[in-house]
C-alpha cells in the first residue's frame, strides 16, 4: 500500500504544478512592467515567449499526472 500512495501523491504534485502553473501563465497576461531601456524582458516577444513555454511545460505536467493516475486506477496491486 505504501508504493501505492506515492504514486498517488506524485500524480497529485504533477496535477497541482500543471493547474497551477496555467493560472499562472493566464494571471501574467496584461502585466505591464517597465523595464530599463535596453533590457530583455522589455522586449515585445518576451512576454508571450515566456507564456508559451510556461503553458506547454504545465500541460506536460497536467498530463503526466493525468496518466499516472490512470495508470494506478488500473493496477490491482
Amino acid at each position: 500500500m505504501d508504493a501505492r500512495r506515492k504514486r498517488l501523491s506524485s500524480a497529485l504534485i504533477f496535477l497541482l504544478i500543471g493547474v497551477g502553473g496555467i493560472a499562472v501563465a493566464f494571471a501574467r497576461i496584461g502585466e505591464h512592467v517597465a523595464y530599463p531601456p535596453g533590457d530583455l524582458r522589455g522586449q515585445p516577444w518576451f512576454d508571450p515567449l515566456v507564456f508559451w513555454i510556461q503553458l506547454a511545460l504545465s500541460v506536460i505536467a497536467l498530463g503526466t499526472g493525468l496518466v499516472l493516475l490512470i495508470r494506478l486506477r488500473g493496477r490491482t496491486d
